[in-house]
């Protein structure tokens, strides 16, 4: 991941818990009954989010918005939330998170179509 390609970190925000590296990346998909993207953003038992926070040792991960089922932050368009002390493990978190956004989006385009139109499904 260039890091021109990643958010603008926002220093002391006050939503980023203290943390010197922090960025809120929105996901563009609004939670639903059918998609259930915040449950394919957090992956089976937290494992997607468990994987990034793995990996971006000392990284934090967490989702707010409407559908986010925060009880901190549930207003407004779902975001992926990632902070980090270091600025090399949050640009890991971030290109990680911007991965699984990726994967996620690619998904939604597919299932798109099969659910408006049940003639496509197989």
């Amino acid at each position: 991941v260039c890091s021109s390609d990643l958010p603008q970190a926002r220093r002391n925000d006050a939503k980023g818990k203290g943390l010197s590296n922090f960025t809120r990346v929105e996901v563009g998909i609004a939670d639903d009954r059918d998609f259930r993207v915040v449950h394919r953003l957090i992956g089976p038992k937290g494992r997607h989010m468990s994987d990034i926070v793995a990996e971006a040792k000392g990284a934090k991960v967490w989702i707010i918005g409407r559908g986010s089922r925060s009880w901190e932050d549930d207003e407004g368009p779902l975001m992926v939330c990632v902070g980090a002390m270091s600025s090399s493990v949050f640009a890991v978190a971030v290109g990680l998170v911007q991965e699984l956004l990726a994967k996620v989006h690619k998904e939604h385009s597919k299932f798109q179509p099969r659910h408006e139109n049940p003639r496509l499904q197989r």
